[in-house]
C-alpha cells in the first residue's frame, strides 16, 4: 500500500517495511512496502487479545482497546480504509481494491505463519489494522505497521497500539527485534515510535517518490531487552 499526498496535514500514523516475499493482502508484490496497517493471519486466536485500561503518555484512556484477530468479516471495515483516497496516498498505493479480491487473498493467505494481524477495537468498534510481517523464526524479527481510522485519530489509540503490538512481539513469540521505515518529514509518526521506544538506526536518501520528489526514508529498530528495559522502568 503506498502513496502519501499532503504530508503535513495527516495524523495518519505511517511506517514502511522492506520486504520482498511478504505483501499486505498479496495486492501486488513489491521490494518496499509502505504501511499504516498490520495484516492477516489465522494463527493468533481470539483469546489472544491484549487489553489497556490505564495512563500512557500522561493522558488516561478511559476505554478499553483491544486487539484481536483480523477475521474474514473485517474485510468490509478493511475495503473501505484501502479505498480512502486521502489513506492510500499515504501507502503510496493508488486505492483502487474490490471486495472480491481481499476476500480472496484472505481466504489464500489466512494460514500464512509469517504474519500476525490485528484489529484494534474499543469494545465492538473497530478502530485500526495491526500487524507484524514478515516474522522470522531463526533471526526472530519482524517489520511492524499500523493503520488507525482517520475518524480514530487525535486520541492517542496510535501510541497505545504500537505498545500492544510490541508486547505480542516480545512477550508472545519472543522476538528479537521490530523494525520498521517512516518517510523523514512525517514527523508526527516519527514522535509516537520514539515515544514507545523506537530508535533510529539509518536515513535512506531519496528512497520513495511522492508527489514529483524524492523522499527521504528512516529506519527505526526495537530490541527486545530495550523493551524490557523500559518496562521495567514504568513500574
Amino acid at each position: 500500500m503506498r502513496r502519501y499526498r499532503s504530508f503535513m496535514r495527516s495524523e495518519i500514523i505511517l511506517c514502511a517495511v522492506r520486504t520482498i516475499y511478504a505483501y499486505s493482502f498479496g495486492f501486488s508484490r513489491h521490494y518496499y512496502r509502505l504501511y499504516a496497517l498490520i495484516q492477516i493471519d489465522a494463527h493468533a486466536t481470539n483469546k489472544e487479545q491484549y487489553h489497556i485500561n490505564k495512563i500512557f503518555g500522561g493522558k488516561t484512556m478511559s476505554e478499553q482497546l483491544t486487539l484481536r484477530t483480523f477475521e474474514l468479516t473485517d474485510n468490509e471495515f478493511i475495503h473501505g480504509l484501502i479505498n480512502n483516497p486521502d489513506i492510500m496516498n499515504y501507502w503510496f498505493e493508488e486505492p483502487y481494491h474490490s471486495k472480491t479480491l481481499i476476500d480472496e487473498r484472505f481466504e489464500k493467505e489466512k494460514n500464512d505463519p509469517h504474519t500476525r494481524s490485528f484489529i484494534l477495537t474499543n469494545g465492538e468498534e473497530s478502530l485500526g489494522l495491526i500487524q507484524l510481517i514478515d516474522i522470522h523464526y531463526v533471526h526472530r524479527k519482524a517489520a511492524f505497521a499500523i493503520m488507525i481510522d482517520p475518524k480514530q485519530q487525535g486520541k492517542g489509540y496510535s501510541s497505545i497500539a504500537t505498545r500492544l503490538a510490541m508486547d505480542y512481539a516480545f512477550k508472545t513469540l519472543n522476538l528479537h527485534k521490530l523494525y520498521l521505515y517512516v518517510d523523514e518529514i512525517n514527523e508526527k509518526a516519527i514522535h509516537v515510535y520514539e515515544k514507545c521506544g523506537y530508535q533510529t538506526v539509518a536515513t535512506l536518501p531519496e528512497e520513495f517518490f511522492v508527489d514529483g520528489s524524492y523522499h527521504n526514508v528512516i529506519v527505526m529498530n526495537m530490541y527486545k531487552r530495550d523493551y524490557e528495559k523500559m518496562i521495567a522502568e514504568e513500574k
